[in-house]
């Protein structure tokens, strides 16, 4: 009679759900022995034997989450629900990422109430939102801090020093550099995930740092402007400057190199935030009057890592213009319109001696000469060509007033060794992409004619829409977007494929070539990752290739200052450096969206006072950890 319920179904109910699973328990696992085994309708025995094998220390994300939702359900069931309780012990591999805090939740792993805070500033969520939450999901029995608490833990972090911030009528500043820098790197030595970051040799050998930074070394004018020397040991440190998003303001943000991913959001500082409608020198200059005088402070105070004090190593990061404009230079209509060398623009009877001594800019394969590593130091003597403040007084030749100040007409508002200027990875992918589909179109030019133009951009167009599945945006002047300039290059086959019927096959063959030599070098140009000393060699022999190739299969294409930059100097920030993706912008660009897409929930009586409310925000953000915000 019981089989027969049982298989009817009539024991399926709630009620009978507990006792079901006691008898499973008792007919299945009696007296759990190490051997099971069933016989099947066809008589076939299946064997089951118990194998305790060891579990893996280290594991991935998703181990890792499993264990850790595990190890919450199995606690919240046999550990106390009072969440106060004191924690005798912690498991390390609980938490594995994020700043190094002493966690006040109990041993479920549930984040303190500082934790907590920061998550509720990430996701933007109301208080009156979590109070909803609280009651749904148990409050404190889940281990979630109350309204009363997480407000005065909130009324503690804003008190803090690491999260003030100074509100000026140029924008929203934090308040002490040195002390934020400071913080994230004793958690990084803390947790022990601080990196060592290096500067090679002519031979790829990391020179070996030996000795620290003193009070001596305080006054250096190379460690007062960032560039102590390769034996001594320091703190690899970037600072950009962008304008974008569009609620319209100049983010300045600082990255710490060393660590693992420093160009994760929650790794970057943003240090200053400025609405504003143009970022002209005059406008710059009044936005970095607060910040410049903290850079300062910070090179000559240095930092402590693991008890021994540091110096730290500036470089300067951001596009092209922005770059120009922060050191005073002319910009990209310059005589010499290069922020790393002395090369000129273009040949010109008026500087014949320049284009001469220094080569231009369309002499890819001729070696270039480094501009002086006090070009854009704050005390560069500067002024205008011809206009008697120049220091020559209005005379001698053209070139030689033009070498009195190298087109830095104005002064340096931050002060960087031309060397410490990262190349700028982002926008120079946008730009070579956006060329190569020009030089496509110039081609079809050249073997069908004008008129062969607008039928042939016709059909490119439908092919990137149809075939590759790019859009372009409506920044960028309407271009394409870094994912989508990666996706172009990955599937340059389809472009080429168009080719066949517009172009001869010496066009077609140099064409399809260009795009392989800038597809070898796009991937280790954008990696973030330190490079190997043969994957350095394998970029330098690459990028001979492609300054060679253009120009003599293209011989009407121009260089321009950007593809200047990737083809001549590249290369060698790579070989100084190890990597050229670790220093890049791409942190800048996620700034403008977080900010665009939060600026609603900052609406206030003007844009500085919503700039002000967002980096308290963030500021209070940073409290979680990167292991919460994955969940």
């Amino acid at each position: 009679m019981f089989s027969e319920a049982l298989q009817a179904g009539r024991f399926y109910n709630a009620e009978d759900k507990a006792n079901m699973g006691e008898i499973s328990s008792a007919v299945l696992l009696c007296g759990s022995p190490d051997v099971l085994r069933l016989t099947h309708s066809n008589d076939a025995a299946a064997v089951y034997t118990w194998r305790v094998s060891p579990r893996k220390e280290s594991v991935k994300k998703s181990q890792a989450n499993k264990r850790r939702a595990a190890a919450r359900k199995e606690l919240l069931v046999t550990g106390p629900t009072n969440t106060s309780a004191p924690v005798a012990a912690v498991d390390p591999g609980m938490r594995t990422g994020g700043l190094s805090r002493v966690a006040s939740g109990s041993l479920s792993g549930v984040p303190s109430a500082e934790e907590q805070v920061g998550l509720l500033e990430v996701s933007g969520l109301s208080q009156r939102g979590f109070s909803f939450i609280w009651r749904v999901f148990g409050g404190s029995r889940a281990g979630m801090a109350s309204v009363a608490q997480l407000r005065q833990t909130r009324k503690r972090l804003a008190a803090m020093p690491t999260k003030q911030i100074t509100v000026e009528s140029a924008g929203a500043h934090i308040s002490s550099l040195s002390l934020e820098l400071q913080e994230r790197v004793s958690a990084l030595c803390e947790s022990g995930r601080f990196v060592e970051r290096h500067v090679c040799e002519e031979n790829y050998r990391p020179v070996t740092k030996t000795t620290l930074f003193t009070e001596a070394d305080a006054s250096d004018p190379g460690v007062l402007s960032g560039r102590p020397p390769p034996n001594m040991k320091d703190v690899h440190v970037t600072v950009g400057l962008d304008k974008g998003s569009n609620h319209a303001s100049v983010k300045i943000v600082v990255g710490l190199i060393n660590q693992a991913r420093p160009n994760n959001p929650n790794n970057i500082i943003l240090a200053a935030m400025c609405p504003c409608e143009k970022d002209q020198y005059d406008d710059l200059d009044s936005m970095l009057k607060t910040f410049a005088p903290q850079v300062t402070a910070l090179l000559a105070g240095g930092l402590l890592v693991d008890g021994e004090k540091r110096a730290e190593r500036l470089l300067l990061t951001g596009y092209y213009a922005a770059l120009c404009t922060v050191l005073g230079h002319k910009g990209p209509s310059a005589t010499m319109p290069c922020l790393m060398c002395l090369s000129t623009r273009s040949p010109s009877r008026e500087h014949s001696v320049l284009d001469a001594k220094y080569m231009m800019l369309q002499d890819v394969a001729a070696p270039m000469t480094l501009s002086s590593s006090t070009q854009f130091a704050s005390g560069a003597r500067v002024g205008r060509s011809g206009s008697g403040n120049d220091g020559s007084g209005g005379s001698g030749t053209p070139s030689e007033r033009q070498l009195v100040h190298l087109f830095v007409e104005l002064p340096p508002l931050l002060t960087v060794d031309p060397k410490q200027i990262v190349v700028i990875l982002l926008h120079i992918t946008l730009g070579v992409d956006g060329r190569f589909l020009f030089l496509a179109t110039e081609c079809a030019i050249k073997c069908k004619g004008s008129e062969a133009r607008l039928r042939f951009t016709h059909r490119l167009a439908a092919l990137l829409r149809e075939e590759v599945g790019l859009t372009p945006v409506p920044y960028h002047s309407g271009g394409f977007i870094d994912r989508d300039c990666h996706r172009m290059g990955d599937r340059s086959d389809t472009i080429c494929r168009l080719l066949l019927l517009e172009l001869t096959e010496e066009y077609r063959t140099a064409y399809k070539r260009a795009w392989l030599l800038w597809n070898r070098r796009r991937k280790p140009l954008n990696r973030a990752a330190t490079a190997t000393a043969e994957e350095v060699k394998q970029f330098r022999a690459d990028a001979t290739a492609l300054v060679i190739h253009p120009k003599r299969s293209f011989p009407w294409m121009s260089i321009s200052p950007k593809l200047h930059m990737l083809l001549c100097h590249a290369a060698d920030f790579m070989h100084l450096y190890g990597s050229i993706g670790l220093y890049g912008e791409q942190s800048k660009e996620t700034w403008h969206r977080r900010y665009g897409q939060s600026a609603r929930k900052y609406l206030l009586g003007s844009e500085l006072a919503s700039a002000a409310a967002f980096m308290r925000a963030i500021a209070l953000a940073l409290e979680a950890c990167e292991s919460d915000l994955a969940q």
